[in-house]
């Protein structure tokens, strides 16, 4: 008998151990589910002790997939912060799998449902339905209602997606949009946009900040309750620590940001930033444009048919990450953690950025933070900035 995590694609391990052994001659192998070895091996040790004797495990519950995907949002779906988008998934696939019995659905059923998913939206949306699918038949065997290793879409893969929708500001010779882009913001967006932008937080994380997040004697910020359900703590640079200061000291369990004494909601967030982006001149033709001819394709994951591909807030991640993964200042297991990334395989656009040796000599992370931002946003800072939008918007066309 032998236990053993199984070699994943990309070089990584499995989280969970295999197990694998013959009674009889009969191979039994699979997987024990358990991230822990002594877990791992008692497991075996009933695996083995079933095949010896002969008894089999208990039989597989009956259950309509329409049925099941509604167990699967009572106990996973409903539990996560973004039970929305699970609602919205799984309701995809309730109507397309109906109330077949979920042990009736195989192989070529999964791959006829992605193959019209596929022809119906963008290449990523259809990637988010195969990743709920599977999901659910992996959640299917540990709760008795498929045998182990039963899982139809087990050998579906994600389609790759050529992200052109991942804008990120520039700072080059002649250009400088993250200065453009603070030039343009109200007084009251313009500490929200630093925020996000020295540390790569996620609009509702931004908003959710409380004053007694922000701690200036360690200098560090805390972001709690992330999407994932985790909590990071943020170092902070001379400049964003200088500006959040600034800010009218509130009760402690007072929302960190405010606008005419009024909390800032998302709402407001989003209008006044796509004003400053609009005034920055970071609107441009999306690329759908030129792959029909000239014309907008409603089914555009990012303009959504209108033909025009404008920078958004959640473009401010993307900008952190770029910068901090193409500086090399932090490990990648250091950028998951600051990004507050569940999944290590999102991070593969950024990780292949990272130069072999850092780029920027600097001791702490809050020095980097100031090397890459403080420099590009001292025009504005001095106050003797004058736009650069006009000089290159033909170029980002």
């Amino acid at each position: 008998m032998s236990i053993y995590r199984r070699k994943m694609k990309g070089g990584r391990r499995s989280a969970f151990y295999t197990y694998e052994f013959a009674v009889n001659g009969k191979l039994y192998k699979g997987s024990t589910g358990k991230t822990k070895k002594r877990d791992a091996e008692l497991f075996e040790r009933d695996r083995y002790d079933e095949a010896v004797s002969g008894v089999t495990p208990a039989a597989i519950k009956p259950i309509t997939f329409s049925a099941f995907a509604d167990e699967y949002m009572k106990l996973h779906g409903d539990t996560k912060k973004s039970a929305y988008f699970y609602h919205f998934a799984v309701r995809i696939l309730q109507r397309g799998f109906g109330d077949r019995l979920l042990t009736s659905i195989n192989p070529l059923d999964c791959a006829t449902f992605m193959a019209e998913r596929r022809k119906d939206v963008s290449t990523s949306t259809a990637n988010a339905s195969l990743a709920i699918l599977k999901h659910m038949f992996w959640k299917a065997e540990e709760w008795g209602y498929l045998a182990e290793g039963a899982n139809p879409a087990r050998k579906l893969k994600r389609e790759k997606v050529r992200n052109v929708r991942d804008r990120y500001l520039r700072v080059e010779e002649g250009i400088n949009e993250m200065a453009d882009l603070m030039t343009a913001c109200d007084e009251w967006l313009k500490p929200i946009y630093l925020t996000a932008l020295c540390t790569g937080a996620r609009r509702s994380e931004v908003l959710g900040l409380t004053v007694a997040d922000v701690h200036f004697d360690t200098s560090k910020i805390m972001f709690l309750g992330r999407k994932n359900n985790n909590s990071t703590s943020h170092d902070m640079g001379q400049m964003l620590a200088g500006v959040l200061r600034s800010l009218p000291r509130n009760l402690p369990t007072a929302s960190l940001f405010l606008r005419d004494g009024k909390r800032v909601t998302k709402g407001t967030l989003r209008s006044g930033f796509e004003s400053a982006v609009k005034k920055a001149g970071l609107v441009w033709p999306c690329a759908c444009l030129e792959r029909n001819g000239g014309k907008a394709d409603r089914l555009c994951g990012k303009c959504h048919g209108s033909g025009r591909d404008t920078f958004t807030f959640h473009g401010l991640r993307h900008t952190w990450a770029t910068h901090i993964a193409d500086g090399g200042v932090v490990s990648p297991k250091r950028l998951q953690y600051l990004g507050g990334w569940e999944d290590p395989m999102i991070m593969d656009r950024y990780t292949k950025l990272m130069p072999e040796r850092p780029r920027i000599s600097a001791a702490t992370y809050a020095e980097a933070q100031d090397v890459l931002f403080t420099q590009a946003m001292q025009p504005v800072l001095s106050q003797s900035y004058h736009s650069t939008a006009n000089h290159y918007q033909e170029d980002r066309s």
